[in-house]
This record gives structure tokens, sequence and C-alpha cells, in this order.
């Protein structure tokens, strides 16, 4: 009896994993190609005051990135409803990216100051555990 339970936990488990379907960018490649995005878009922000000018920014730069990771913007955006839809992989890849970008502003600060930046001392600094 108890074998039985096992077995159809066990069913009931695989039976519920979702596979990815083939044509979605795997959480690495949509990671890389986010944080490029994101990082263009805290740019436009910053430097681009008229909102018109701003969003053909956006367009032109997304359009940039895309073609640099040698992607086409239906893949790209099939792929981004397909996490949208998928809240939990799209928290781990937003975790993932705050996490190395954190890392990256840590290399920058150790490379400019010669020291450990003080962010590197509090626990949790950017909202990471």
């Amino acid at each position: 009896m108890k074998n039985y339970w096992l077995i159809c936990l066990t069913f009931l488990f695989f039976g519920c994993v979702e596979s990815m379907p083939e044509n979605i960018l795997s959480e690495e490649k949509m990671q890389v190609v986010l944080a490029d995005i994101h990082t263009m878009e805290g740019i436009g922000d910053a430097n681009i005051r008229h909102i018109k000018a701003r969003k053909n920014f956006r367009e032109d730069m997304q359009d940039e990135i895309l073609k640099k990771h040698g992607l086409d913007r239906p893949t790209f955006l099939r792929s981004y409803e397909y996490y949208l839809n998928h809240p939990i992989l799209m928290d781990s890849i937003y975790y993932r990216m705050i996490k190395d970008y954190d890392q990256k502003m840590e290399q920058s600060y150790d490379k400019s100051f010669g020291k450990e930046s003080p962010q590197a001392t509090k626990p949790g600094a950017a909202g990471i555990q």
C-alpha cells in the first residue's frame, strides 16, 4: 500500500510539471537580454527628456539589443509573455539579474577605490538575501 501511494504521488508530481515550449528563450538567455534592455532604458530615461524621443530611443535600442543577441522581436515577445505567465520563473530571472548587477557594482567600486564597497559589508544591501 505504501508503494502504491508513492507511485501515485510520483505520477501526480511529474504530471503537473509543465515543460518549456521549444520556441521560448532559456531563463539564462532571457536574463541577459532583459539586463541589456533595462540598462538601456535607464540610460535613455536619465538622458532623454522628451517622451516621444525616449520612446523612439527605446524601440531603436531594443532592436539593436535583440540583433546583438541574434533574436527577432516576435521570439523575444513570445518568451517575455511566457515568463510573465509564469511568475515564479520571472522572479527567478530578476533575482539572478539583480544579484549579478550587485556583484558588478561591487567589482566596479573595488576597481575605482581599491577597497571593499560599503554595500558588501551590509547583508541584503540591495534587497537580496
